[in-house]
């Protein structure tokens, strides 16, 4: 799909839409977040959203095996079925982007989400691992886009370098002190645990959306 993309110039804008851009970014004058503290949170998104992702998917099975009675080959379908979920996620949410604000796709993805948790935590279906996956899915590369519409140009480069760490620490940090949770309570609460670490991203992003909605309104 990359290289036929590619080879139709789907990524390449013509003179005139060059130009449409450039005009279009001299009229709207973006109103950035400057603060440390901004960039704190943002990165702290990253760091809860990579311990969702991997905790959900890896922690689910363990639960599903120990508490549940399943087998180990279904609990390889339920893997298979969260990452294709994610994938779709990502696919459908891409083109939804068209006419979708980042900030509506990273909600709809986090309501998603939950929405699958639950059903998992109170059902075993393994409808909710393919939401759980397709809410999750949007998250990662949105909030990274999301990351110029906030911060100036000149700390974006290096912002998402820190995004992106904080997200590999998340994996390692949150996922290990889950497993130690799990074995000093109950394998049950996994949900409670990965549903906390999902509302945890959907704050941080909302104090930075509330933030840069602050900045305009001392502007106006």
């Amino acid at each position: 799909m990359l290289i036929i993309s590619m080879s139709r110039k789907m990524w390449i804008n013509d003179d005139s839409n060059v130009e449409e851009q450039k005009t279009e970014k001299a009229v709207d004058k973006k109103i950035y977040l400057t603060k440390k503290w901004h960039e704190a949170i943002e990165v702290l998104t990253f760091f809860f959203l990579g311990g969702t992702d991997y905790t959900v998917v890896f922690f689910t099975g363990t639960v599903l095996m120990r508490t549940r009675g399943f087998e180990l080959a279904e609990v390889a379908i339920f893997s298979t079925v969260y990452y294709i979920g994610m994938t779709l996620g990502r696919l459908i949410f891409g083109w939804l982007a068209k006419w979708l604000k980042e900030v509506t796709i990273i909600r709809i993805g986090i309501v998603v989400a939950i929405t699958g948790i639950l059903i998992l935590w109170f059902t075993s279906n393994i409808t909710g691992m393919a939401l759980a996956g397709f809410g999750l899915g949007p998250l990662l590369p949105t909030l990274v886009s999301d990351t110029s519409n906030r911060f100036m140009p000149k700390v974006i480069s290096k912002l998402v370098g820190y995004e992106l760490a904080a997200f590999g620490a998340g994996i390692a940090v949150l996922f290990f002190l889950t497993s130690v949770v799990l074995t000093v309570t109950t394998y049950e609460a996994l949900f409670p645990i990965v549903i906390g670490f999902v509302v945890l991203v959907f704050i941080c992003n909302e104090i930075l959306v509330r933030a840069v909605q602050g900045n305009k309104g001392d502007e106006n």
